[in-house]
């Protein structure tokens, strides 16, 4: 959401928002964990990895008639042996000879060059998302891979940053994404409606108001464990997003409630967060993460948290712990400089 504006490509993100809005096993607007790879595949009635995803050429062409599947199959790189052969590694057990992976392997104009010269690009990109609401829709039909649709409170706190950031940048870019599958047209209040769903679910079931304390899930009820230094960062992220873009003071209140706790629970003295509280007896060594990968550490998120609290809050009435994580997050830059791209990107 971040890149939008400068990408200026719809369909690097919203796409992203469409289907978080329409996940057809959580009524509400949450993300889900992650899905199983493997499905039924009806033609066979054995399981198989990509079943849900893959495509034959002789399914598209019935689907969308030979006229729209010749340009669709130029652009996704649709073929009858199908498409998975780019090296050795694409298809190490040869589970999708035959099968197709849609991916876009060539820009529409040169599709259109090559499969149908005389259509107008506009038409062709109209035609396109014709196809894949088509496609779409005859795939949604299939048995669906096993889903873990439980809650995470951290992830919870990065899908409403995205959401409270749509509502306020989507709309502002001109001229607007025209609507064309997966990409819809929508007001900035049905994504701000979702992030504020997202918060009061959190709020509701995801944090025990009488301790003042998160826990890290809810999958049918508020799990056992509590929550680590990352759910309270990501989750404090978002809640300063949605008060940003718009969602009201009394998230603001609740993200200085929440770093408040944070700190108390998690700040080393050393610089940084722990990534467990220290309350639970059996784990003999807190851990402490130093460096972002594939998620941001705690540390980079808090980190650009307080700085940005800093500077919401009267002076003095910040989080008591913000003088010394910008400290400590400083001599870490030293040595981690090239690790830290939460806190520098903040």
């Amino acid at each position: 959401m971040q890149l939008y504006p400068a990408a200026k490509n719809p369909f690097w993100t919203l796409p992203l928002m469409t289907r978080l809005r329409h996940n057809p096993i959580c009524s509400l607007v949450f993300p889900c964990p992650c899905q199983d790879a493997d499905s039924l595949d009806t033609s066979t009635g054995k399981k198989s990895e990509g079943a849900f995803y893959v495509w034959t050429a002789d399914e598209i062409n019935k689907v969308l008639g030979t006229e729209r599947a010749t340009l669709f199959s130029e652009v996704y790189g649709v073929k009858s042996e199908g498409n998975c052969t780019l090296s050795p590694r694409s298809d190490p057990h040869n589970e999708f000879n035959g099968k197709n992976v849609l991916m876009q392997f060539k820009s529409l104009s040169a599709a259109v060059s090559a499969a149908a010269p005389d259509m107008p690009l506009e038409r062709a990109e109209v035609l396109l998302g014709s196809c894949r609401h088509e496609l779409w829709g005859r795939r949604a039909k299939r048995p669906r891979p096993a889903l873990d649709d439980k809650i995470v409170t951290a992830w919870n706190g990065q899908a409403m940053s995205a959401f409270a950031l749509a509502s306020r940048i989507l709309p502002a870019e001109q001229p607007p994404p025209k609507p064309c599958f997966p990409v819809d047209a929508c007001t900035p209040d049905t994504y701000m409606t979702a992030a504020v769903k997202m918060a009061e679910f959190a709020r509701h079931n995801l944090w025990d108001a009488s301790t003042g304390r998160l826990r890290r899930a809810f999958c049918k009820a508020p799990s056992a464990v509590e929550g680590f230094a990352d759910d309270y960062a990501l989750l404090i992220s978002g809640l300063l997003d949605l008060y940003e873009c718009g969602g009201g003071l009394h998230w603001l209140q609740w993200a200085v409630q929440l770093q408040e706790t944070l700190d108390t629970l998690f700040w080393d003295k050393q610089g940084g967060y722990f990534q467990g509280s220290g309350t639970d007896p059996s784990i003999k060594l807190r851990l402490k993460e130093d460096y972002d990968g594939a998620e941001p550490a705690a540390s980079s998120i808090a980190a650009a948290n307080l700085i940005r609290l800093a500077a919401l809050l009267p002076s003095g009435s910040s989080p008591s712990s913000s003088s010394s994580s910008s400290s400590s997050e400083e001599m870490q830059q030293m040595s981690y400089g090239d690790r830290a791209d939460a806190v520098l990107s903040g």
